[in-house]
């Protein structure tokens, strides 16, 4: 991955982290199902990498468990996700695009 898409990617596990509020400390394992979206070369370290790119940019923090690593969001990491959420509002209020809660559902279709 070049530096860019390498921090895009990065980027994407920040907001995957924050999707569902702030869970916490989290282990590195339990990005297992995501990484199979974006490990196309099969990197076995692609996780550990992500999570030093945003550690570097201070928007996690890491640390030892008896149980294996753990990550967590920062204050910067949480204001980086609400930009970022931010930034999608807008682009899809100037497109037009519409929430996929806000589209209609087949089966409410009357006959």
């Amino acid at each position: 991955m070049t530096p860019s898409h390498f921090d895009r990617t990065a980027d994407l596990m920040l907001e995957h982290l924050g999707s569902d509020g702030d869970p916490g400390w989290v282990y590195f394992r339990q990005f297992g199902e995501w990484e199979l979206l974006f490990n196309l070369d099969n990197d076995r370290r692609l996780v550990p990498k992500l999570i030093g790119n945003l550690e570097r940019r201070g928007l996690v923090e890491t640390r030892r468990a008896s149980a294996g690593m753990q990550v967590r969001m920062t204050d910067a990491g949480r204001k980086h996700c609400k930009a970022e959420e931010a930034r999608l509002a807008a682009f899809a209020l100037e497109y037009h695009i519409l929430p996929l809660d806000d589209l209609p559902c087949p089966s409410d279709a009357k006959k």
